[in-house]
């Protein structure tokens, strides 16, 4: 059901996205168990969650896109930090700004001066319609969520999970990059950066 999915990919080894990924499901458990306990379950499911009033949806969404805007604006603020003064410095945190950059990269940093890590074999997945059947269940879903037409909403959650099993549980030869080739690739951009700052050094 999970494909390649195991223990293993869990970076027990990085603590910054296992300790952030850890706060935020405590965040939501903690913020959830309080609303039960409260009593405003009722409240929030059937005036807010699936309310058809557009004025709330607009609430809504802007209560979801604010913090995604203000994280944005503080993940830009970073990298543009570190391009102005990392050229004749150690860089301000090289290392989160690779984080912040992917969202997710807990590599080397992208300072010109790091030496090429340790690589591995790259699995590129094949073309897959999953992501286009998901997203035609999850349309459904989403309507009949608005117009609170149940059935509809079970069946767009049947068929989008039954989506997911059917195409995990697939084995197909992926296009494998080997490490020799990846080590290669990085070693050239370390290169070429190296490059650039001795030449923004210089100028």
């Amino acid at each position: 059901m999970f494909g390649k999915l195991t223990l293993s990919t869990v970076p027990f080894d990085q603590p910054i996205p296992l300790v952030s990924g850890d706060a935020v499901v405590l965040l939501v458990i903690a913020v959830r168990a309080w609303v039960v306990i409260k009593g405003h379950l009722p409240y929030l499911w059937n005036e807010w969650i699936i309310s058809v009033d557009h004025k709330r949806i607009g609430v809504m969404y802007m209560f979801l896109a604010m913090p995604m805007l203000l994280r944005g604006f503080a993940n830009t603020l970073m990298m543009r930090v570190q391009q102005a003064v990392a050229l004749h410095s150690d860089g301000f945190l090289p290392e989160h700004y690779n984080q912040v950059f992917s969202a997710h990269s807990t590599g080397d940093p992208w300072d010109g001066r790091s030496a090429a890590p340790d690589c591995k074999d790259v699995e590129m997945p094949g073309s897959s319609p999953t992501g286009f059947v998901s997203a035609f269940f999850a349309t459904i879903m989403g309507f009949a969520m608005i117009w609170q037409i149940w059935w509809m909403v079970i069946l767009g959650l049947i068929g989008a999970f039954a989506t997911f099993v059917a195409f995990a549980r697939r084995d197909h030869v992926e296009y494998v990059i080997p490490a020799a080739e990846v080590g290669r690739i990085d070693q050239a951009n370390i290169e070429e950066r190296r490059g650039l700052v001795i030449i923004a050094g210089g100028a």
